[in-house]
């Protein structure tokens, strides 16, 4: 994530009136790095079948603020499809909503307040459902990915794709700040901000435990064609939409035994 994050900004300050298409880019990755985390920590938890049932022997949970005050909630395959649903509104929604400011940009209408208004409104809804099934996502899966620390995982990747965004929001509200006024600041900052980025995610995610055997990178193309391989599995949106569809199907409980099943 981090090469894209400064990289786009950084194009954005130096080629004047397209900020929005290399924001559209940034968008897009975005949404397959949150859909990406979520599946590493179920694939932590022994996928999504297992991770289901060690969450089943263990204690309703109790919702963090600001739905503290509802009944805890058992950790069941209904849990699990709530919080996905949750974070994969956002995975669809993102470019969505960046192709479409793409062409209300190329018809001048961009910053046409009704739209602004508009996109601002349901980007806030769509990170804040996010951000927050995100966090039930956590709390209900951590004890079954301990050993993995997804704690500074999940915090590393709520610094980087949802503080930035409030942070961007917090920019458009200075006093006398207009909109592209703020966006080119909120640029600037991220560049500067993606050298500590950088660091946290890096510690976050040690590629230690993914590091290639010797056998592999001896072998003749063996490396290149392991990170040809990992690189078109990380930008396809084939798993994405196979996901969504499961998720909004009735037939989701089905899918997650057969899933089970299909591990064993």
């Amino acid at each position: 994530t981090c090469p894209l994050y400064p990289v786009t900004p950084l194009l954005s300050l130096r080629v004047s009136g397209q900020a929005v298409y290399f924001e559209t880019i940034r968008d897009c990755y975005e949404s397959l790095v949150i859909y990406s985390f979520m599946v590493l920590i179920l694939e932590y938890a022994g996928g999504e079948g297992n991770c289901v049932a060690k969450m089943q022997g263990r204690p309703a949970l109790v919702l963090p603020a600001p739905c503290c005050c509802l009944e805890p909630r058992p950790r069941t395959v209904e849990l699990m499809r709530e919080c996905k649903r949750g974070t994969l509104q956002f995975v669809v929604l993102k470019p969505l909503v960046g192709v479409l400011s793409c062409i209300m940009a190329s018809q001048g209408k961009l910053y046409d307040v009704v739209y602004q208004t508009l996109m601002l409104t349901v980007y806030n809804v769509s990170y804040t459902v996010a951000l927050f099934y995100l966090l039930v996502f956590y709390l209900a899966t951590k004890e079954a990915a301990a050993r993995f620390n997804p704690v500074s995982k999940f915090a590393a990747v709520k610094i980087v794709v949802f503080a930035t965004y409030y942070q961007s929001i917090v920019i458009r509200c200075l006093p006398g700040m207009g909109t592209e006024a703020a966006e080119r600041l909120g640029d600037l900052i991220l560049c500067l901000e993606m050298i500590a980025f950088s660091l946290v995610l890096g510690c976050a995610f040690d590629i230690g435990p993914y590091h290639m055997g010797n056998e592999v990178a001896a072998a003749p193309g063996g490396r290149a064609k392991l990170v040809l391989t990992n690189a078109s599995n990380v930008f396809t949106a084939r798993d994405v939409v196979q996901d969504a569809i499961h998720n909004f199907t009735p037939a989701y409980q089905d899918y997650v035994l057969q899933v089970r099943h299909s591990a064993r």
